[in-house]
């Protein structure tokens, strides 16, 4: 089983689909779709950054013994 989905390429194909066989509502969905895909990235990429910050350029503190 996949552990990701690929949001982005979907929404890009239901978006040329719907514009292929003239359906506006399956062009729509793709297009909503798209901004989620966004939005997922978005999410994904801030939270990158945040482990990044917090393990890399944070000034470690030594623990109370």
């Amino acid at each position: 089983m996949e552990r990701h989905l690929p949001l982005g390429m979907y929404a890009v194909a239901g978006i040329y689909l719907g514009r292929a066989d003239r359906l506006p509502i399956v062009e729509f969905i793709g297009r909503a779709e798209l901004w989620f895909a966004v939005a997922a990235f978005t999410a994904v990429f801030v939270g990158m950054l945040w482990h990044l910050w917090s393990t890399l350029a944070r000034p470690r503190m030594p623990r109370p013994v």
